[in-house]
């Protein structure tokens, strides 16, 4: 709405001025009507670009939404679940009981978004989204082959995991057009 006020405007403002010097200097209407067609013309074609790249991010957050959104309810899911496995006796005293299913949930969904959906998306999330992936295994073999505390994986699985949360919500934000 603002555009639409400032072109108002501005084209209010470039008529009075046409007028003004037409009437001191008897300008040829001819070129200025070429003028202002060749210049309507730049305009309606710089419209048309920015609404065909404007289409196409939708297009892309279209496909790529639901896959998204669900990695980034998985991955809160998680950090939740590692949060209370951190703090056993919180955990215990609310009621919480272990979801083991969600680490398959969240396995599978990041394989979906890399094999599948990561050509729609940015070449930064996909890396963050590998890494992550990478990290969590690492993290995994650590624990099993090398003996690993359980305190220190969760604790680096944590910061894993909010930081692959962090670049997704930045994303998401992003192709939804609600950044600023």
């Amino acid at each position: 709405m603002v555009k639409f006020l400032i072109g108002v405007i501005a084209g209010f403002a470039l008529t009075i001025w046409y007028v003004a010097f037409d009437l001191n200097y008897h300008f040829d209407s001819n070129i200025a009507v070429n003028i202002v067609i060749a210049s309507a013309t730049a305009l309606a074609t710089a419209i048309h670009f920015d609404t065909v790249k404007k289409q196409r991010k939708d297009r892309v957050w279209e496909i790529n939404k639901g896959v998204l959104l669900t990695l980034l309810e998985l991955v809160s899911q998680a950090i939740e679940e590692t949060e209370f496995s951190l703090d056993h006796e919180y955990a215990h005293e609310v009621g919480h009981h272990p979801n083991n299913e969600i680490w398959g949930k969240l396995k599978l969904q990041a394989n979906l978004a890399l094999n599948v959906y990561g050509s729609l998306m940015s070449k930064e999330l996909f890396q963050h989204i590998e890494t992550s992936k990478a990290i969590d295994e690492q993290i995994h073999d650590e624990v099993f082959n090398e003996d690993l505390d359980h305190l220190d994986a969760h604790e680096r699985s944590l910061e894993n995991l909010q930081a692959l949360q962090l670049k997704l919500r930045e994303f998401i934000l992003q192709m939804a057009g609600l950044s600023t």
